[in-house]
């Protein structure tokens, strides 16, 4: 994604650039035919409400296609877990399953994933107990970190 392609938004260009820049110059922008100033960009953005950090840490996650689809699944997760859609995060499951990210970020994405099964289940299932394998991965990987932020 570029900076132009995530400047876009829901407002009219003409709202958007207030008296910044020209909508015409805007609009060439948004479609990459021009390239936008720094001062340009900071004072669109203020104007706009938009937090330079934010927007910026958005641009780099974009650029990252692995990293934007991490936040993918957990936006996916999260929205599941409060809609109590089981089966839609099983199914980011086995996308992370099958994707190419490193072990160790697999079975942390994996086990977050199961939490929020639990966490579901918990809230829909009179009862429901905690099942006991998932208890000893979290307590498996909790002393792991402690041993990894030792050394």
């Amino acid at each position: 994604m570029t900076i132009g392609e995530l400047l876009k938004k829901e407002k009219t260009q003409k709202e958007w650039v207030g008296n910044i820049v020209s909508t015409s110059y805007y609009a060439k922008v948004e479609k990459n035919v021009h390239r936008i100033s720094a001062e340009d960009l900071l004072a669109l953005l203020d104007y706009n409400n938009i937090s330079t950090e934010e927007f910026f840490q958005e641009l780099k996650d974009s650029q990252n296609p692995l990293k934007s689809q991490k936040n993918i699944w957990a936006n996916t997760v999260i929205s599941a877990t409060y809609n109590n859609d089981l089966l839609a995060i099983k199914r980011v499951m086995y996308e992370i399953k099958k994707s190419d990210l490193p072990q160790d970020n697999k079975e942390k994405l994996l086990l977050e994933s199961q939490g929020m099964i639990e966490s579901v289940k918990m809230d829909t299932i009179p009862n429901y107990q905690t099942d006991q394998k998932f208890i000893q991965k979290i307590k498996k990987a909790d002393c792991k970190m402690k041993l990894d932020t030792m050394s």
